[in-house]
């Protein structure tokens, strides 16, 4: 790795790292369904705080991640030279979660998805026997009111190329690839060393979102939820939802946190398969381990401590957050 912003990251998270797939685990069964498991994932993946960069999306393999987000715009791609000027599917970083992206770095998907296709299960990944999810989250530019027909129009066909370019990337995962649909109740061992693919399946009645052809590539769509963290204790409940549960950190108007969300207060209160974290932020509070741990480094260390992989029991995940919860803590960013 090359990235000033992922070596300091590297360098200040002293939290040891997973280093066993769920397979060596006493707790492990083939036959358990993935809705038994909470699952070690992380957010907007190749955002390194800065950049979008390939050296984070290597950062979050080897610390045993297994679920890896992917905001995808159709834009120009950054720094490439002679290629400017060329719209792509790319991995960018907004911070309302949304059409445009705020980040000054736009990185080409097939150049992200061919370096996760090509350290997954690989000895870059300490569990690399582990199955890996991939969650897509295409940003597309819908049109509005006040847009004429050209602007309309234009909106329209660079969505369209948004969806074959995604296609078109996530062909290169073909190898490894799980193929079949995916849900709360398939059993584990069905996608040990496997790809499993995950898309939100909605649309808009102002353009066809997502094409037939994309659809039909996607494993699973999540029932996703955003997380505030002021209010998260008067939102949360055990009510039981079906399906496979992701509460993602982003706030009541869908912008990404400040910080990381209170992970073992929302774990204590309700049962869900993926809490993506910002990895790109510290570990400790104000990044001196001396402070203590920050929500980030609650979240890295309940993996450890509490089933060693990164996929824990759920009932498991909820006792180690009962007996851990502490007070909110910051997760904030590290300074190069």
């Amino acid at each position: 790795m090359t990235s000033k912003s992922v070596l300091a990251i590297e360098k200040a998270n002293t939290i040891p790292q997973l280093s066993d797939s769920i397979s060596t685990k006493g707790y492990y069964k083939n036959t358990l369904p993935l809705k038994s498991f909470f699952i070690k994932s992380s957010y907007d993946s190749a955002y390194d705080g800065k950049n979008i960069s390939r050296d984070m999306v290597l950062y979050t393999l080897n610390r045993g991640y297994r679920f890896l987000d992917f905001e995808v715009y159709y834009d120009f791609v950054s720094g490439q030279q002679g290629q400017q000027d060329i719209k792509k599917a790319v991995v960018a970083f907004s911070e309302s979660a949304s059409f445009p992206a705020t980040s000054n770095s736009n990185v080409p998907l097939y150049d992200i998805l061919n370096i996760v296709s090509e350290n997954a299960f690989s000895n870059a990944s300490p569990n690399k026997g582990d199955p890996l999810f991939i969650q897509i989250r295409p940003m597309y530019n819908l049109p509005t009111a006040s847009d004429d027909d050209s602007t309309k129009n234009r909106k329209i066909g660079e969505n369209n190329q948004l969806n074959t370019q995604i296609e078109a990337a996530l062909e290169i995962l073909a190898m490894n690839k799980y193929n079949q649909p995916v849900n709360e109740n398939t059993q584990i061992g069905n996608i040990l060393g496997k790809m499993v693919v995950i898309m939100n399946n909605k649309s808009n009645p102002l353009v066809n979102l997502k094409s037939e052809k994309l659809i039909n590539m996607i494993n699973i769509s999540p029932n996703t939820d955003s997380i505030t963290v002021l209010n998260a204790g008067s939102n949360l409940n055990n009510t039981k939802v079906m399906g496979l549960i992701e509460f993602a950190p982003l706030d009541s108007t869908n912008s990404v946190l400040t910080e990381n969300p209170d992970c073992l207060h929302i774990l204590a209160k309700k049962s869900c398969n993926f809490l993506p974290m910002m990895a790109w932020m510290s570990s400790y509070i104000g990044g001196y381990s001396a402070a203590g741990l920050s929500q980030l480094g609650e979240y890295e260390t309940m993996f450890v401590k509490s089933g060693g992989s990164a996929f824990i029991l759920i009932n498991d995940t909820k006792s180690y957050a009962e007996i851990n919860d502490t007070s909110k803590l910051l997760s904030e960013k590290i300074s190069v």
